[in-house]
């Protein structure tokens, strides 16, 4: 299991310094940074709060323009917010505590996992959460949830750092982009029968929310995708024919 730290928006040397560190404490493969916000003095201020972890700076910061190419390659993408929900409405808002997010990683058989982390001041938005496959939450205390990135990262990679062998390995799992194709004909298949974009965003997000926490294997995923696909097209041609 290879772990990769996303940053959305990064700002503060301090920041990047002490994430740098937390990323050798606990074998994180590599730093993602996503349009950050960093000037060169946030760079010299970085190397100090490194410390001895000072080369994860050079080796590990990779840069991108836009969220969607630092995840293109993972196995399973896994937003983080302090503002969550368990029930409700708020379908996107729906999260995972982190240790439920490694098992999902461990039995699921995803090498590659992607840990976005937003802003300081306002997080990811809405949009940055709905290209990822879950939502993690840390629980904290509701008179003041928010937490600092840098013991945000901290706490989520402990908790990967140290859960990561408890789990089993057995079957073959489906792959994000096979769960992404079972998504995206869930949601035709809304369209075609309630031609409501909004109500078919919402519902698609419910299937989402429970295909990517449930970890399906490959056989079942394919299984599935057959039916997907036939309804889909069997909609299709119910809806032309009344047409």
């Amino acid at each position: 299991m290879k772990i990769h730290l996303i940053l959305v928006g990064l700002r503060g040397g301090v920041n990047l310094g002490l994430i740098a560190r937390l990323a050798e404490n606990f074998m994180t493969e590599e730093i993602r940074l996503v349009k950050p916000e960093l000037e060169d003095e946030d760079m010299e201020k970085a190397w100090v709060f490194a410390a001895r972890a000072r080369e994860a700076i050079n080796e590990k910061l990779i840069f991108f323009d836009k969220l969607e190419e630092a995840i293109r390659d993972m196995d399973i993408v896994f937003a983080t917010s302090a503002v969550s929900a368990y029930d409700g409405a708020n379908i996107r808002r729906r999260a995972v505590t982190p240790e439920e997010a490694v098992e999902i990683s461990v039995k699921g058989r995803y090498n590659n996992i992607g840990l976005v982390f937003g802003r300081e001041s306002t997080g990811l938005t809405n949009e940055e959460i709905d290209k990822c496959d879950n939502l993690i939450t840390i629980e904290a205390s509701p008179i003041y949830r928010t937490l600092n990135i840098a013991i945000s990262v901290a706490i989520i990679l402990y908790v990967f750092f140290v859960n990561r062998k408890r789990f089993g390995k057995k079957r073959k799992f489906a792959s994000r982009e096979l769960r992404s194709r079972a998504i995206n004909y869930f949601y035709d298949i809304s369209m075609v029968i309630t031609e409501n974009v909004d109500y078919a965003e919402r519902t698609t997000r419910a299937f989402s929310n429970i295909l990517n926490r449930g970890i399906p294997d490959y056989k079942e995923m394919k299984l599935l995708m057959g039916i997907l696909r036939k309804t889909f097209l069997l909609l299709k041609k119910y809806k032309g024919e009344l047409v």
